[in-house]
């Protein structure tokens, strides 16, 4: 079945497949949706290059004053929350911790 058509029951059991634990309490049907989804699409067609996180973190350094209280910001919050234990934050975005 489709990310689109999974309630929030179904959601929560798609992230514990994907992300191999429990999904947070707080998140609502649409974070994990989108999360969930963006998971899938880097596991299969890899993440986002280099320059790219670089340009975003640019980007989000800029809209937010230098410090990151942004969305970008927020997002990087969260995903130090739901990355899966082999993987870290890095600041320019998610880095593995096993190479």
């Amino acid at each position: 079945m489709h990310l689109r058509g999974l309630d929030l029951k179904g959601l929560r059991a798609r992230w514990q497949s994907a992300l191999q634990k429990p999904a947070p309490d707080h998140l609502p049907r649409h974070l994990l949706f989108a999360i969930i989804a963006y998971r899938i699409q880097a596991d299969r067609f890899g993440d986002l290059d280099h320059e790219t996180r670089q340009l975003l973190d640019r980007t989000d350094a800029r809209e937010s004053g230098g410090s990151n209280v942004g969305a970008a910001g927020q997002l990087r919050s969260e995903a130090d929350r739901t990355l899966r234990p082999e993987q870290s934050w890095s600041g320019s975005g998610i880095a593995s911790r096993s190479g």
